[in-house]
């Protein structure tokens, strides 16, 4: 087993906060706020889905508040991976193979939800005359 104290890479973790927020905070073994992250995100977008179809707001299709939590939470782990220890005991899910099982799990549990719920679309007889 390799002892040698290592820290996080601070532009791993920028560039994995990038495209996924609260993965990021999971390369830096901060579980709490990678859960920060992931209910922010999905307050962010069920807040806009209720915009965008109930009350109108038709600019949120060209413009997401998520872009913004994206940056900041790149600029958070940026800041966390400098101020960090090298420390030779990390938990599983901040190595490599924990965030990929959780990527993939997620991932699973998504392609399911999609796959179950769109699935039952059912087509209306307007877009019939748009093919015919």
């Amino acid at each position: 087993m390799d002892t040698t104290m290592q820290k996080q890479n601070k532009w791993i973790a920028v560039l994995i906060s990038f495209f996924m927020p609260p993965l990021g905070m999971l390369y830096l073994a901060k579980i709490k706020l990678a859960l920060l992250y992931f209910f922010v995100a999905s307050a962010i977008d069920i807040t806009e889905l209720y915009f965008h179809f109930f009350e109108g707001v038709y600019w949120l299709e060209y413009f997401t508040f998520n872009y913004i939590l994206v940056f900041v939470c790149a600029f958070h782990a940026f800041k966390i991976a400098n101020s960090l220890e090298p420390s030779s005991l990390r938990p599983w899910y901040s190595k490599w193979y924990g965030l990929t099982s959780i990527s993939l799990v997620f991932l699973s549990f998504v392609l399911s939800a999609v796959f179950l719920f769109r699935s039952f679309f059912v087509t209306t007889h307007r877009v019939q005359y748009n093919i015919i």
